[in-house]
Order: C-alpha cells, then sequence, then structure tokens
C-alpha cells in the first residue's frame, strides 16, 4: 500500500489550532506548562536538593527544560502533521523519508534511552507491600505517601470527584510563595519571535530549609523525617511526567498512574523516558494524520521535543 500526504489536510486544519494549544499571533504555545501556577517555584525548589539524584537519572537537563515556555510556528507544525506517514511513522519529503528515532530524544532533548521500561500502572495493595527474594520492596515506601495524599485531596473535593485536579496536587505539595504568574495576552507575531517573556531566568538557588508550612504537611501525611526528600521529590516527578513528559488527555488531573515510576526515579532506579515518549508523539500525530477532521482533533502530546 502507498500512502500520499492528503491534499485536503491544510484546507482542514485552517479556522482553528487544535493539540491543546493556545494561539499567540501564529506562534503556538503549550499552555499548561507556563498557566500552572506554583508548578515553575516547585521545579526550581527540586533542582537544588535533589540535583544529585536527578544527575543519577540522567534527567536532571530535561527537568531543567520544563523551566521554560516553548513557541512553535504554526505553519511548520501543520506541515509537519501534512507529511506524516501513519503506516511507517516517517515525514514523506521531497528528498525522502524521515523520521524522529530514540537517538533524536537522547541526543537533542536528553530524555534517557536506558533504564527500566516505564510502566504506567496504578500499583496494587500486594505490589505496595511486597518483598523480592533479597527483602527488597518492589516498589518504596514513598509511593504510598502519594496515595495518601491523592485521597487526602479527594475527600476534601466538595464535589466528591474521582479525579484530583493538578492544581490542588502542586498546591499541597509544593506550598511555594508564588513568583511567576502567567504570562499576558501578547500582540500578533506573525514572523519574529517576542522579545521578552515571563520564563523564569534559570537561576537555581540553594534550597533553604522546610519552611513550617512544609513541616505541617510532612506530619498531616505523617511522613518518616528520613523520607522528606525523597518523598518530596517523587511528589514533583508524578507531576512532571504528566506535564511535560507524558501528558495525557485528562491535563487537568494528576494521574496516580506516575505513583510507581516516580517512586522508583526518586529512589535510584533509572528509567528509559526515551522510548514511551516516542510512543506517544507516534501515536499523536497518528491520530491526527487519520482524522478525518484535524481541526476537531483534541489530542494532548509533548510537541516540544518534537519541534526541538
Amino acid at each position: 500500500m502507498v500512502y500520499k500526504p492528503r491534499e485536503d489536510h491544510m484546507l482542514l486544519w485552517q479556522g482553528k489550532d487544535s493539540l491543546e494549544f493556545t494561539t499567540v499571533g501564529n506562534f503556538l504555545t503549550k499552555p499548561l506548562i507556563n498557566q500552572l501556577q506554583g508548578y515553575w517555584e516547585w521545579t526550581e525548589d527540586v533542582l537544588s536538593p535533589c540535583g544529585n539524584r536527578l544527575r543519577h537519572l540522567k534527567i536532571y537537563d530535561v527537568v531543567y527544560a520544563s523551566l521554560f515556555t516553548y513557541d512553535h510556528n504554526s505553519d511548520i507544525v501543520k506541515a509537519f502533521c501534512k507529511v506524516w506517514c501513519p503506516l511507517t511513522n516517517t515525514l514523506l519529503t521531497s528528498t525522502g523519508e524521515l523520521s524522529i528515532s530514540l537517538w533524536d530524544l537522547r541526543e537533542l532533548v536528553r530524555l534517557p534511552m536506558t533504564g527500566c521500561l516505564y510502566d504506567k500502572v496504578v500499583q496494587s495493595a500486594l505490589e505496595r507491600r511486597g518483598v523480592d527474594e533479597k527483602r527488597e520492596r518492589f516498589i518504596p515506601r514513598s509511593s504510598k505517601y502519594l496515595l495518601y495524599a491523592y485521597h487526602l485531596l479527594q475527600s476534601a473535593d466538595d464535589n466528591r470527584c474521582s479525579h484530583v485536579s493538578i492544581d490542588k496536587w502542586v498546591k499541597l505539595l509544593s506550598n511555594k510563595t508564588t513568583k511567576y504568574h502567567p504570562s499576558p495576552p501578547r500582540k500578533e507575531k506573525k514572523t519574529v519571535r517576542p522579545k521578552s517573556t515571563h520564563n523564569p531566568l534559570g537561576d537555581i538557588a540553594i534550597h533553604k530549609r522546610w519552611s513550617t508550612a512544609g513541616e505541617v504537611l510532612f506530619a498531616k501525611l505523617c511522613i518518616e523525617r528520613s523520607l522528606k526528600e525523597e518523598v518530596y521529590l517523587v511528589a514533583y516527578l508524578a507531576s512532571y511526567l504528566y506535564v511535560f513528559v507524558l501528558p495525557g488527555k485528562d491535563v487537568n488531573y494528576i494521574r496516580p498512574s506516575t505513583f510507581k515510576m516516580a517512586s522508583l526515579m526518586a529512589n535510584g532506579r533509572r528509567v528509559s523516558l526515551a522510548i514511551p515518549v516516542l510512543a506517544t508523539i507516534y501515536e499523536s500525530l497518528n491520530t491526527v494524520a487519520t482524522s478525518p477532521k484535524p481541526v476537531g482533533t483534541s489530542h494532548s502530546f509533548p510537541i516540544h521535543f518534537v519541534y526541538s
């Protein structure tokens, strides 16, 4: 079977930008990062005390990268989707077939390619308590505190919603003084990038001692003193994985299926993030490429990795 780029693709795109982007002139910006209040403050606070752990996991650079927003030219994104072939996961160009590889994600965006496979699952009670032949836990103890915090937020919801919003999660677990606010509307920029942004400067200050509010949270969750830093990192990584690395359909809610891998990573287990990211990119591009109406396709995926 020979696949040809759709001639109507660009016409179907006209009039609206989808893919969960907000439009700023002719540039598209992934909205969740810069609109999630408290995320940047939390990231800055994690990079200092947990820097060595993140370097061991080979993700310090890509965590640092989530401190900034990334602009995308809408015409380039649309042209990219137009020539994407879902049968071969390649771009059909005049010079031949091109694609995105694991090596690209490793070299260009510093996602680790080696390590244990990413397991997107909510751990069972048996798995949380289980140990191997060396009497080591299958899942570190820190994961149970995330589940407790999750159920705490669930029970505090007046609407008794089965989901927990990412905003409430960040507010509870980070509890930092707000330094950064959502960017105000900008004038349309069709051919040039904006001269200034509301991004953080990227300067990582030395981590201060836990605040009184932080100590109260640790006491409320009954977190052991020796596990404070680890639980703090696990809670952050659960947010980071869902917000920046593997955003899902329900982008406004924290996903318990990230707790297991976040806990393993905070405990020192290296995880291959490049593989699930590449699979997500392929799946999302295929969804757009095969949709009868790309304009109406609402699909969240890490387009910032593709655009790099």
